[in-house]
C-alpha cells in the first residue's frame, strides 16, 4: 500500500495502530484468563508473550536499529529495556500493556504525521501550476515556480492565485478557503 494510500485510509489498515489495537486485545484477553476462576497461567502466558510480539516488532526494530546503525539509545530502545525488566520479573501484564501504550502512542503519532503531510500536500496541488505574468506590456504563460519577486502576474476571474503577492490594479473576491478555512470568498482590492 502506497504511503498516500495508507494516509487516506482508515487507522485500522494502519499497521502501528492495528498491531497494538490487537496487542491491546489479545493481552485484555489474557488478563481476564489469569485473574478469573480459568486461572489457566500457561495460556495467559503465551497470550501476553504473542501480545508483546505483535504490538512491539515495529518499534523494537526501529530502536535496535538506531542503536546499530546511529549508535544512539532512543525512547524506543529504553521502551525494549523496560518491557525486558518486565518480562524478566514475570510481570508479563505489566510487559504487555508497555508495549500496547508505547505501540499506540507511536502508532497514533507516525499516523497523525502521515495525514497532515497528505493535508499540506493537498493544498499545494489547489497552487496553479502556471502564472500570466507581464513582462514588457505583454502577456506570457510561465511556470509558477519561476516566478521571482517584482513580477506582476494577472490573475482573472475564477482563477487561482500562483503565490503570494500585492494586489497592484483591480478588485475581485478570493477564495481563501484552502488557507483559513473560511468558506465565504472574501473581497480583495
Amino acid at each position: 500500500m502506497s504511503e498516500k494510500e495508507t494516509s487516506t485510509s482508515s487507522w485500522i489498515v494502519y499497521p502501528p495502530l492495528r498491531n497494538a489495537l490487537l496487542a491491546g486485545i489479545i493481552a485484555l484477553i489474557a488478563f481476564v484468563l489469569e485473574f478469573t476462576a480459568f486461572q489457566n497461567h500457561s495460556l495467559s502466558l503465551g497470550l501476553y508473550i504473542i501480545a508483546i510480539i505483535l504490538g512491539g516488532y515495529i518499534w523494537i526494530w526501529e530502536g535496535i536499529e538506531e542503536l546499530i546503525y546511529e549508535r544512539k539509545i532512543s525512547i524506543s530502545m529504553l521502551m525494549i529495556w523496560a518491557t525486558a525488566g518486565a518480562s524478566y520479573l514475570h510481570m508479563w501484564d505489566e510487559a504487555a500493556a508497555l508495549v500496547v501504550l508505547y505501540g499506540a502512542a507511536e502508532g497514533i503519532e507516525e499516523y497523525t504525521f502521515s495525514k497532515t503531510r497528505n493535508a499540506i500536500q493537498s493544498l499545494l496541488d489547489l497552487a496553479p501550476k502556471e502564472a500570466m505574468v507581464l513582462r514588457n506590456g505583454k502577456t506570457e504563460t510561465v511556470p509558477a515556480h519561476t516566478l521571482k519577486i517584482g513580477d506582476a502576474f494577472i490573475v482573472l476571474p475564477g482563477d487561482s492565485i500562483p503565490t503570494d503577492g500585492t494586489i497592484v490594479e483591480g478588485a475581485s473576491t478570493l477564495d481563501e478557503s484552502p488557507v483559513t478555512g473560511e468558506s465565504v470568498p472574501v473581497v480583495k482590492k
